[in-house]
């Protein structure tokens, strides 16, 4: 399950990084560090955009875990690993994350684990992995953009109120919901995304 650094997708050459906001984006299941890459030019030029390829490959692409019982306990190991790999990534003047369905509850799930982590969090047509009461969470309250689709018929739709009661409680929630939208990413989404990430690129950050 070891994150495989010679896949990560990078916007930004090394040699220019130092010093720029960093944000982290997790692709979907069966997707790949390519998925975002269309989206990725609608958000703010100057961030600095590194996409993993998740570990679990399946026959249409790779999964950050298994979709069954099991599936937290893979998603806490890949979380220990993003950790350890962003620990290493200094240098930045921020530290986002976005997700995009089971990248975005490996974002919200990151969130939870270390609720200081990251200036903001960003999930879209996703779902939270464990909605259980959090108490640190909730007191820090990290900046979240959280955005689904009315017609999106992967996620149920008690998942996705589930998710969003959690949020409401846990974090500083900006919600968005899109009335033609199904389990996909269009350009008005990302564009709402950019501009919840350049306020918060324009506001006081979170102390870790």
């Amino acid at each position: 399950m070891k994150l495989d650094e010679s896949a990560m997708r990078w916007s930004v050459a090394p040699g220019e990084r130092a010093g720029r906001p960093f944000l982290l984006a997790l692709h979907g299941h069966n997707g790949d560090e390519h998925q975002l890459a269309v989206s990725a030019e609608l958000l703010p030029p100057e961030l600095v955009i590194v996409t993993p390829r998740a570990p679990f490959l399946e026959s249409g692409g790779w999964s950050w875990f298994e979709l069954a019982e099991r599936g937290r306990d893979d998603a806490a190991a890949i979380a220990d690993e993003l950790f350890d790999w962003l620990d290493r990534q200094e240098g930045y003047s921020s530290y986002g994350v976005l997700g995009l369905s089971q990248g975005a509850a490996m974002a919200m799930e990151l969130m939870r684990l270390r609720p200081r982590r990251f200036d903001y969090v960003i999930q879209l047509s996703g779902f939270a992995i464990d909605t259980s009461p959090d108490a640190e969470l909730a007191l820090v309250r990290p900046p979240m953009f959280s955005a689904h689709g009315d017609l999106d018929t992967v996620i149920p739709q008690e998942r996705v109120l589930d998710t969003g009661r959690w949020l409401a409680a846990h974090t500083t929630l900006t919600e968005k919901r899109y009335p033609n939208l199904g389990h996909e990413v269009t350009e008005e989404e990302i564009l709402d995304a950019g501009e919840f990430i350049r306020y918060r690129l324009t506001a006081d950050t979170l102390p870790r």
